[in-house]
């Protein structure tokens, strides 16, 4: 029995340190920047309206974009929109009093030629392959609580991982209802992730609680 233990005790070693000499590899071959690209394309005035009054505030609440900053962490942000849209978008950012001077944070725009997300998304992957830069995928209608960007680094970085979160839908219908109310809500509670939990109920898309959880091909 004993050397039964033993024999697993020293498989598993085994396995242990053939894996970490992988990983350890392959971060040694390609390692990473301490850069994280934010890539966001939009368009359409629904959408933009979303990220303006929502998305953005939220991505730079004091534990996403400026807590990145903090661990002198470098972001560019990669926009994919409209021309007309340009000057609203980064008046909103430069609205959060993160300059542009900043060494550590860069605006790029880039004008779509054609609605479609794909194109514009391998083209911000070969940007940050060819620079080997962390990604961040940001969605327009996505509200990103306070804590996750700067956690989400921080449980990624120099691992070679690729992190995916399931999110629950809120029904856009009730967000334009009542977005007055809700911009001032989140004003006062931050987008902390208790008070975003708060909201899923009254705010949730009416499948967000029944197909998710029902084996359905559609799901």
């Amino acid at each position: 029995m004993k050397k039964l233990i033993k024999r697993i005790f020293l498989i598993n070693k085994i396995n242990k340190a053939f894996k970490n000499n992988i990983f350890k590899d392959v971060e040694q071959n390609n390692p990473k920047k301490r850069v994280v690209v934010f890539f966001l394309c939009v368009w359409g005035e629904d959408y933009l309206d979303i990220l303006l009054n929502f998305g953005l505030p939220a991505l730079f609440q004091k534990n996403n974009i400026p807590g990145l900053l903090s661990l002198d962490v470098k972001i560019i942000f990669n926009i994919f929109c409209e021309n007309k849209n340009l000057k609203r978008i980064n008046d909103e950012i430069l609205n959060h009093k993160i300059s542009n001077s900043n060494k550590n944070f860069e605006i790029r725009f880039n004008p779509i030629h054609e609605k479609n997300v794909y194109i514009y998304f391998c083209e911000n992957l070969e940007f940050c392959l060819e620079n080997s830069y962390y990604c961040l995928d940001i969605k327009p209608d996505h509200i990103i609580f306070d804590g996750h960007v700067k956690n989400s680094f921080l449980l990624a970085e120099n691992k070679n991982v690729n992190l995916a979160l399931a999110h629950p839908r809120v029904s856009f219908q009730k967000i334009n209802k009542y977005k007055k109310s809700l911009i001032d809500f989140m004003e006062i509670n931050k987008y902390s992730s208790t008070s975003l939990v708060n909201l899923i109920h009254p705010l949730a898309h009416k499948k967000c609680f029944s197909d998710a959880f029902e084996n359905l091909e559609h799901n």
